[in-house]
């Protein structure tokens, strides 16, 4: 699926996937991309209008992240300041759409979580 593919094109993917209604079991459906060029798309999403796209954007935050973790500690640990200099530097309003995503990440990470917390 994500073989020489755009970021663009995989922008639309991701959020064709997370503006489905049942989308539980298709989280899966992340991984067949690189990790990193999924988390983008999953920014813009928690900015999208549409609250399905928004809300799904989350929950896939903390499936990508956390799996993410797994493979690369250090990866994910980028994605964690990434959200903390946002919600820090709060010039455009988008601390509130920051922290229900940033705050869903820590409980499936705990491996991350600690090794947030000790580096």
């Amino acid at each position: 699926m994500s073989g020489k593919l755009s970021n663009r094109a995989i922008k639309r993917e991701v959020f064709s996937l997370l503006g489905q209604d049942n989308i539980g079991n298709n989280f899966s459906l992340l991984l067949n991309y690189p990790l990193r060029r999924v988390v983008n798309p999953l920014f813009s999403a928690l900015l999208s209008p549409d609250p399905k796209i928004k809300w799904h954007g989350v929950t896939a935050f903390g499936f990508v992240v956390d799996r993410m973790a797994k493979e690369s500690i250090e990866d994910a640990r980028v994605i964690m300041r990434r959200f903390m200099w946002m919600l820090n530097d709060d010039q455009v309003g988008l601390a509130g759409a920051l922290l229900r995503p940033w705050l869903k990440l820590w409980p499936g990470t705990r491996n991350l979580l600690w090794n947030f917390i000790l580096f």
